[in-house]
């Protein structure tokens, strides 16, 4: 048996326990997300204050998580909201959550993706994007969230924070991702009523592929069952031959024969989004596949010691494979 630790910061107020905790972490929100919940009525130790006088919104937020004192960091943000009743209920956001406290107006007769980024991220965040051409680009009156959610919704990125680090770029693969480990006999504790290992036959999908071309303009090209469920994905500056190319790849990658939904696991392996599972079930040797990491949401607490459910997207290839850190 492991002892489940739990280290969370608030500002000034530092407690190793919660009543009930949640982290929802994704590359398809644009902002990840935490809820801590508190006895109202607990005081802040060696002091006399009650911890809901201590705690405001904007206060800076860490929670560590971990076995038997070896915790990872889960989540780094800010609080944006305080319900005080019974219990003290503490919402936070990420370190988006600072990019939509102020607005910028600027623009740009012919902008890269870099050029975007650097003006709209504060000097104490760090960052890192594609290199990408935009062209002319104007911002009027918007905060660099609504910024980034613009580049999402019509360049196809996909903006997210790692801990205290900006990224700019397509969902994965990107650098410094992990090659994690399942299998279902031994650290996985639910399948889950969503994971359903498929066959390829079974399969409906539509792909559409987009390419965001260096001159502002885009070209579209479409694969797949037309009553399938629609899958868009997105490349930066290839021509209409390539792109045909390329969704058909990636088609073929998310048409596959293997598993598809989520299922529930442990605090160990550390896992995030952008991480490659490798999943395998013992019981059925034939089921086994490699696949990117979509969402994490973990939680955490009396009620569940630490319980992590895992979403799985598109299958990984051999190279991807390959460069994952293990």
């Amino acid at each position: 048996m492991f002892r489940v630790d739990v280290h969370i910061k608030i500002g000034v107020v530092d407690i190793d326990f919660c009543v009930d905790g949640e982290i929802k972490s994704t590359w398809k929100d644009l902002t990840d997300t935490a809820r801590i919940v508190l006895p109202k009525n607990i005081k802040k130790l060696k002091g006399h204050e009650l911890i809901q006088d201590l705690i405001a919104k904007g206060d800076a937020v860490e929670i560590q998580l971990g076995y038997d004192g070896v915790m990872n960091v889960e989540f780094a943000g800010f609080v944006t909201e305080v319900e005080v009743g019974i219990p003290l209920v503490i919402h936070c956001e990420d370190y988006m959550w600072k990019l939509k406290q102020s607005t910028i107006t600027h623009s740009w007769k012919k902008a890269t993706l870099e050029d975007i980024v650097f003006l709209i991220t504060p000097n104490d965040i760090e960052y890192e994007c594609l290199d990408f051409e935009i062209g002319a680009f104007r911002i009027d009156k918007a905060s660099p969230a609504q910024v980034l959610e613009y580049l999402k919704s019509h360049y196809g990125m996909k903006p997210f924070f790692r801990g205290k680090k900006l990224y700019v770029g397509f969902a994965y693969p990107f650098d410094n991702y992990s090659l994690v480990r399942y299998d279902f006999q031994r650290n996985v504790k639910e399948k889950g009523q969503r994971l359903k290992y498929t066959r390829k036959s079974d399969v409906k999908l539509k792909v559409k592929g987009i390419s965001y071309l260096a001159d502002g303009t885009k070209i579209e090209y479409e694969t797949g069952n037309p009553e399938g469920a629609e899958r868009t994905l997105s490349y930066y500056n290839v021509s209409k031959a390539a792109l045909q190319e390329n969704v058909q790849r990636d088609f073929d990658k998310l048409l596959y024969e293997g598993f598809r939904g989520d299922f529930k696991a442990f605090a160990r392996p550390y896992v995030q989004h952008g991480d490659i599972a490798n999943i395998k079930d013992d019981m059925v040797p034939d089921h086994v596949g490699t696949y990117f990491v979509d969402s994490v949401k973990t939680m955490f607490g009396p009620k569940h010691g630490i319980e992590r459910t895992i979403e799985i997207g598109a299958l990984a290839s051999v190279t991807e494979i390959a460069n994952a850190n293990e």
